[in-house]
């Protein structure tokens, strides 16, 4: 058995490298069920969760609204990330665009801006666990934002 560890920079790349045969297994973040050529096995649930510092303002909240989030920066990563792919594509439903943010290379520098800028992060629950058991970040699920029926027809901006 020889074992070879290779990083694809999206979803869509794994998806060839699989169907063409170039690799046998795949392990993703990404839901490849609807893709009836290809086997999938669930190994863990992933979640997003918007991350905020211990001392930031809306890390006492119970809930919270978009715009609630107006008036704070965001730091997330770069563009094609899964991440970043499901804010915005949420975001893009209720019609928002997101305004204020910055674009970080990796989670360390999302801990750093959010620690010491107080920007949101959104990641995985896995990527700020030991974070969040230390007390130093607090996650809030998503299921927790209060989103109004009543979206604009047009596209607000946070």
């Amino acid at each position: 058995i020889q074992v070879q560890c290779l990083v694809f920079d999206s979803a869509e790349l794994l998806y060839q490298a699989m169907t063409s045969q170039t690799v046998d297994v795949g392990i993703s973040d990404v839901n490849f069920e609807e893709f009836s050529e290809l086997s999938t096995t669930a190994i863990d649930t992933i979640s997003y969760h918007l991350f905020v510092a211990h001392n930031h303002p809306l890390a006492k909240h119970r809930w919270l609204s978009l715009a609630d989030l107006r008036k704070y920066p965001w730091a997330l990563l770069p563009s094609g990330t899964p991440s970043r792919l499901v804010l915005e594509s949420r975001l893009s439903e209720l019609g928002y665009l997101l305004d204020r943010s910055e674009t970080v290379d990796t989670m360390s520098l999302m801990r750093t801006y959010m620690m010491q800028g107080n920007y949101l992060g959104f990641a995985t629950n896995f990527d700020f666990q030991a974070e969040c058991e230390l007390g130093t970040v607090t996650a809030i699920p998503l299921q927790l934002f209060l989103i109004h029926s009543s979206v604009p027809t047009g596209h607000s901006t946070i």
